[in-house]
């Protein structure tokens, strides 16, 4: 393989939209890179570039074809394609193209929860990528994918036909989704990668635990840290008698565990409910008068969210990566099922603590007796998940290596 100094990376709706588990995917790979060559030079295409994303990771960040907001797209093409006049970010697309090595896409980048069409969609911004580095003579590689269901789609079918004669790697996250692409012929371009954010490098430090959290009794361990993390199902009709349930079993845990809630947000989005600090105040305003809680209300970056776990006892969470942080801190998890099949049950299985996925259709007495004996026994738990990680945390540091030999 010739010398490679230069990589573009990729992601539809992925990166830059301060969900933090997408972060640590990114971040991850980055490092990765640097590990095997810290001179190459990374650029990433995103919804919104900033010098503040430039500094934090130690790469550069331009434009991609999506408009900053929802509303602008409405009718509209690419950002880029809707008139004749100049468009500045397909020049510098066209440039950064021009004189990189490789692309590479990465998340979840076929996601087909709404239609594509022709340049619009997300799927069909992964497609286009696809097609830039063919008229640039590019190598171009997918990683950390997650596909929930088998596509059906026509357009997303055509494109993933596509993607099976050209890309040279194809790196899918669990088994599911391997399952739901071996149709496409992919042949040996397809491999199973597993969860890639278990390889961020990250050290904990009490500074950054002093900066964020007021309480003196969790600072000094002279209370019990039972750690939250809610997301709302955005992408749903938002119900908010689930955050009453949600506030309801956590006030029965805070008291029986006699413990602290600690609510760390790990998505900061504006746009409607994806932005985990409005769940949290939903919740909180329905939890009992008694219970101690703090919250976690400003905007966090991978490095600070990751380390404010190091202080949890345990950990209660509908987000995926939110789980895999505690994990990787090596703590036991309450892992609450969404109506995303295929996004939290395989996670549960790899940490071999399939008993620790919750139906949170159940009863909340149900629900909160079952979380209780996760409780009393977790530090046997413990031990299952620190050996697991080990294992996850080793492959997933050699991603980059994996995917382009």
């Amino acid at each position: 393989m010739k010398k490679i100094r230069k990589i573009i990376i990729a992601g539809a709706s992925t990166f830059t939209v301060k969900n933090l588990g997408d972060e640590a995917m990114l971040l991850n790979l980055v490092q990765c890179i640097k590990r095997y060559d810290k001179k190459i030079k990374i650029i990433l295409i995103c919804r919104h570039p900033s010098k503040k994303i430039d500094k934090l990771y130690g790469i550069k960040t331009i434009k991609n074809l999506e408009f900053d907001n929802k509303s602008d797209s409405v009718g509209k093409f690419f950002y880029g394609f809707n008139s004749i006049s100049f468009s500045k970010n397909l020049e510098d697309i066209k440039k950064n193209f021009e004189d990189s090595d490789m692309l590479i896409l990465a998340g979840n980048v076929f996601i087909d929860i709404s239609p594509n069409s022709f340049l619009r969609g997300l799927s069909s911004f992964t497609a286009q990528m696809g097609v830039l580095a063919k008229f640039f003579n590019l190598d171009f590689y997918v990683t950390s994918l997650n596909v929930l269901v088998k596509p059906k789609r026509g357009l997303t079918r055509e494109y993933l036909s596509f993607f099976s004669k050209n890309v040279s790697k194809i790196a899918v996250r669990e088994s599911h989704s391997f399952k739901y692409l071996e149709d496409f012929k992919f042949g040996n371009k397809l491999k199973k990668c597993g969860e890639t954010a278990y390889g961020i490098e990250i050290e904990n430090d009490l500074k950054t635990l002093k900066k964020y959290i007021k309480n003196k009794e969790i600072l000094l361990n002279k209370t019990n840290v039972f750690g939250v993390n809610v997301r709302a199902e955005y992408w749903n009709k938002v119900k908010k008698d689930v955050f009453k349930k949600h506030a309801k079993v956590l006030s029965k845990l805070a008291k029986r565990t006699n413990s602290t809630l600690l609510f760390i947000p790990n998505g900061f989005y504006h746009l409607n409910w994806m932005d985990d600090r409005m769940v949290h105040k939903e919740i909180i305003k329905h939890l009992d008068k008694d219970v101690k809680f703090e919250s976690i209300n400003k905007e966090l970056n991978i490095f600070e969210a990751y380390k404010l776990f190091s202080c949890l006892n345990f950990h209660y969470t509908n987000r995926r990566h939110s789980a895999v942080f505690a994990a990787m801190q090596g703590k036991s998890i309450a892992v609450i099922n969404t109506s995303l099949k295929g996004h939290l049950d395989p996670l549960t299985r790899d940490l071999n603590i399939k008993e620790n996925l919750i139906n949170f259709s159940e009863k909340e007495q149900k629900i909160t007796n079952k979380i209780y004996n996760l409780w009393f026994k977790r530090k046997k738990t413990e031990v299952k998940i620190k050996r697991k990680v080990k294992i996850f945390k080793v492959k997933a540091r050699n991603q980059f290596t994996q995917l382009i030999n």
